[in-house]
C-alpha cells in the first residue's frame, strides 16, 4: 500500500500514499497521502477501514472513500500532533 497511487471518486488522481500509521496492536489506523500540487500542500490523513474500503493487494491503487470536492478542504496532517507508537 505504501507508494500506491491514491485517487477519489470516480478513480480521480489524487496522489501517492506517502506513510502508514499503525495501533499498538499492529493494525492500520491511518493512511497519509501526499496530494498532487491541485489539492493544497498536505500531506493529509484518512482512517483506514481494510478490505473492501479501498484496498486490494491486486489493485493499482489506492481508493479513497471520498470526492473529489471533500478532499480539496482537509487541513494537512501534522505528524507533531500525532501520538506515535515511537514517542514513547
Amino acid at each position: 500500500m505504501l507508494n500506491d497511487y491514491a485517487t477519489v471518486g470516480e478513480g480521480v488522481g489524487y496522489g501517492y500514499v506517502d506513510n502508514i500509521l499503525f495501533s499498538r496492536e499492529g493494525e492500520v489506523q491511518a493512511i497519509i497521502v501526499e496530494p498532487d500540487n491541485s489539492y493544497g500542500a498536505g500531506p493529509y490523513g484518512y482512517p483506514y477501514y481494510g478490505y473492501g474500503y479501498g484496498w486490494d493487494p491486486g489493485q493499482t491503487s489506492y481508493y479513497l472513500q471520498y470526492g473529489e470536492d471533500e478532499v480539496g478542504e482537509m487541513d494537512d496532517f501534522d505528524y507533531d500532533r500525532y501520538d506515535g507508537l515511537l514517542d514513547d
